[in-house]
């Protein structure tokens, strides 16, 4: 696997990043309701093969199948008892088109806040 540096942060990540908007039910609500449907022992073998083949780098974000995805692909990591210090798992937070209703400046700052919290801290 190949790996490049992210920015100027020191941080190497994997040429290739797995996207885990496919992880949860399908036919929920969003932007990924029609590809969604994946089950977690699927996941856990995707992500399995993903690591063993070299890959550090997942994206993530809290709007993908209302965030389930960013669950099980914690429980992935869990079920496998890897340590997530040596992974790069970005996230952010929806852009104003995927919201139902447009919303203030405030609130999306209020959003944003709480998803690096709870992508940090959770």
């Amino acid at each position: 696997m190949l790996y490049k540096q992210l920015g100027n942060t020191g941080l190497f990540v994997s040429e290739l990043c797995l996207g885990i908007m496919t992880f949860g039910p399908s036919g929920q609500q969003g932007l990924d309701h029609d590809i969604a449907g994946m089950d977690q022992l699927t996941a856990d073998s995707i992500v399995e093969q993903c690591i063993a083949a070299g890959v550090n780098f997942f994206d993530t974000a809290d709007v993908y199948t209302q965030g389930q995805s960013e669950r099980m692909l914690g429980q992935a990591l869990k079920n496998l008892a890897w340590r997530a210090r040596t992974l790069s798992l970005p996230t952010r937070p929806p852009l104003i088109s995927e919201r139902r209703a447009e919303c203030s400046l405030k609130q999306r700052q209020k959003h944003t806040y709480r998803s690096v919290v709870y992508s940090v801290f959770f």
